[in-house]
């Protein structure tokens, strides 16, 4: 029982979950961006008039 509750974790697995972490966080970054930047490339973009008066 003493094995399930011990937090004394290696340096080498504690860096290797943060890179896991990272690299999950850019991959889904980047699934919500690049549409995007596919947008801004193609000259398709579209800003919304927010200082135009009406």
């Amino acid at each position: 029982m003493n094995k399930i509750t011990n937090i004394d974790y290696s340096t080498n697995s504690v860096n290797i979950a943060l890179l896991i972490l990272r690299v999950g966080v850019a991959v889904m970054m980047l699934v919500h961006g690049i549409p995007k930047l596919q947008m801004l490339f193609s000259g398709d973009i579209q800003f919304p008039g927010v200082m135009v008066k009406p």
